[in-house]
């Protein structure tokens, strides 16, 4: 009779360890979001480094290039509620898949633009098919991420956002000087078609992924993560509901200001560096990528100070809400850049505002924090609408204060203004940062 052999008892200790410790497939899922959310912000910023050459070789003035910026906003504004819907209905693999390969195509038909309309018609197109972008990616962090590893999640993914101008903007400024400004929008198109590709293929909700073991889905679901696969159906009533939710307009409010300051980094900077502060285009490119590099740190400070607050003990409300506020705080300083001359001074003046922007962004936090369960996606589409009048309306102002005046004095203050109304919202309409039940 043959003696049957069993595995040893640390053998079997080691296995039971490895099933009862959680995977990290959500990291996985946080790179394709820093990756998607990357691209989103490089096709729509292009445009603001390529921006001196295309007003010189299309002859558009100050007021015009105001209208092509701010353009992208309208669009974005207003499908911000429709993705939300969207999102709600058909997933966010789905909504996003289609959102990238949409805005993608629009990035490469920029290189056939030819007048100023057509460039504000293609603005139109891209802000309408990039509106998906944060809803979908608010969705998936409320689901694969528990509530303490939010703040982390929102502040990696987001900065993202900051890494498309921080690290490749010296490089677009040389492209656009070398290969032509036409070029650069048809290859950045591309690499977005590319990446539409992997997303498609590797994301998936947490209860439908079989990579991630039982012990991180329970992890991810003992708190207030949202159901994956399982969302419940879009009311419309739920609209009305959030609409008129107190707590919610605070949030409301401070993503208008917040993403006021940021349509100024991400559209007139560069040409403030070109038109202002007298530098060339490259220079201008090399000097431009340094506050969105402080800006990225600041999204990562922010966001590891809160989640460190939260797990101290300190109350969950104001370790969302302080590094918020102290972010938004530093960004107003941006109007000191109006009395300094020196470009070292001014570009430090700027880091430190753009610090602040980033530190700010865990604003998202709040926002993930607080959305209800029914109708995740719908009430961020909200969120993100009221931010982006905003962004339609920052780029529009200084356009218009420019051709008035013939100076950014005024735009700056502007944006300086708009950091402290952030500040008010943030610290007097938030009382308490809980999810809203509707």
């Amino acid at each position: 009779m043959t003696e049957r052999s069993f595995p040893s008892s640390p053998a079997l200790a080691a296995a039971a360890q490895a099933q009862a410790r959680p995977t990290r497939v959500r990291q996985f899922i946080l790179l394709l979001l820093f990756i998607g959310v990357s691209i989103n912000y490089l096709d729509r910023t292009i445009v603001s480094v390529a921006a001196p050459l295309i007003q010189q070789e299309l002859n558009i003035d100050p007021a015009w290039m105001g209208v092509i910026f701010s353009a992208f906003g309208w669009s974005y504004m207003a499908m911000q509620l429709p993705s939300g819907i969207l999102i709600d209905r058909y997933g966010a693999k789905r909504t996003f898949t289609w959102s990238l390969t949409l805005w993608s195509l629009c990035t490469m038909l920029f290189g056939a633009a030819g007048n100023a309309l057509q460039l504000m018609l293609l603005r139109v197109g891209l802000g309408a098919t990039e509106a998906p972008c944060f809803p979908s990616a608010q969705r998936v962090v409320a689901s694969w991420f528990p509530k303490k590893e939010r703040g982390r999640a929102v502040s990696r993914y987001v900065s993202g956002q900051f890494i498309g101008l921080a690290f490749f903007a010296p490089l677009l400024a040389w492209a656009v000087t070398t290969v032509g400004w036409k070029l650069v929008f048809v290859a950045c198109g591309a690499l977005g078609l590319l990446f539409a590709l992997v997303w498609r293929r590797h994301y998936r909700e947490p209860d439908q992924c079989t990579r991630a073991n039982d012990a991180e889905r329970a992890l991810i679901l003992d708190t207030d993560a949202l159901p994956g696969s399982q969302q419940p159906p879009f009311r419309w009533a739920t609209v009305g509901a959030l609409v008129a939710k107190r707590e919610l307009w605070g949030v409301y409010i401070a993503k208008f200001s917040l993403t006021s300051t940021l349509f100024f980094f991400f559209t007139w900077f560069p040409n403030y560096l070109v038109h202002e502060k007298g530098m060339d285009l490259i220079k201008a490119g090399l000097w431009a990528s340094v506050p969105f590099i402080a800006a990225m740190a600041g999204m990562l400070v922010g966001g590891h100070w809160s989640d460190a607050m939260s797990r101290r003990g300190i109350s969950h409300t104001w370790a969302r809400k302080l590094p918020v506020m102290l972010g938004m705080l530093l960004c107003s300083s941006l109007f000191i850049a109006n009395y300094l001359a020196m470009p070292l001074a001014v570009i430090a003046v700027l880091s430190v505002a753009f610090f602040g922007q980033g530190m700010a962004g865990g604003l998202d936090a709040i926002v993930v924090d607080m959305v209800p369960s029914q109708g995740t996606a719908t009430a961020v589409g909200l969120c993100q609408l009221c931010a982006n009048v905003g962004g339609a309306v920052t780029p529009l102002v200084i356009g218009l204060i420019i051709q008035a005046t013939g100076s950014y004095i005024g735009g700056l203050v502007y944006v300086s203004i708009m950091a402290l109304l952030g500040v008010f919202a943030v610290a007097v309409m938030i009382r308490r940062v809980d999810r809203v039940q509707v």
